[in-house]
C-alpha cells in the first residue's frame, strides 16, 4: 500500500492489528489520534475477529497534524495485482468535528484515483445508511451513481 497525498489530507497505510493499540498507532503515524476516533462502526471492526493483517488508510489532516478518520477497501488485500480488473467496495469514516468540510470527499477521491490508476480496478462500490445523506453526497460528488439497495437496506452506489 502506498501513502496517498492530497491537498488537505494524507492517507497513511496501517493494519488493523496496529490500530487495535492506540499508542502503537499514534507512534507509527507520528501524529496524535483525534479523541473521537474511531466511529462506532469502525470500533466494532477493531474489536472483531477480523485478521490483524487487514489494511486500511489512516486519514491525517495536514493542517492540524492529526488522525481524523479511516478509509479503505473491504478487500482482504490492497495488492494492485490482486485488485486488477475487480470490483472493490470502499468504506470510510471521519470524526464528527471534521465533517462538513469536504474532507470525506477528498479522501474518497484520493482512494478512488489510486484504485483506478494504480490497481486498475474496474468498478468501485460503496454502501451507506439511507439516513446518512451526507455520506450519499460525498459519493455523488465523487461520480458514484445510485445502484439500488443492498440486502441490509443500505443504499448502494457504484463508480466505473
Amino acid at each position: 500500500m502506498s501513502v496517498i497525498i492530497g491537498n488537505q489530507l494524507v492517507l497513511e497505510p496501517v493494519t488493523l492489528g496496529l490500530a487495535r493499540v492506540h499508542a502503537d498507532l499514534q507512534a507509527e503515524l507520528g501524529v496524535p489520534i483525534h479523541p473521537q476516533w474511531p466511529n462506532p462502526e469502525f470500533h466494532d471492526m477493531l474489536h472483531s475477529d477480523m485478521p490483524a493483517e487487514l489494511e486500511f488508510w489512516a486519514i491525517i489532516h495536514v493542517g492540524d497534524r492529526q488522525m481524523i478518520g479511516e478509509i479503505g477497501t473491504k478487500s482482504p488485500s490492497h495488492d494492485p495485482i490482486q485488485l486488477s480488473g475487480t470490483t472493490v467496495e470502499i468504506g470510510y469514516g471521519i470524526v464528527p468535528e471534521y465533517r462538513g468540510r469536504g474532507l470525506a470527499s477528498e479522501a474518497v477521491r484520493l482512494l478512488c484515483d489510486w484504485l483506478f490508476s494504480i490497481a486498475t480496478v474496474r468498478v468501485i462500490t460503496a454502501k451507506t445508511d439511507p439516513k446518512n445523506l451526507a455520506s450519499a453526497k460525498v459519493l455523488l460528488k465523487n461520480d458514484f451513481q445510485p445502484a439500488g439497495k443492498s440486502d441490509e437496506g443500505r443504499f448502494v452506489f457504484t463508480r466505473r
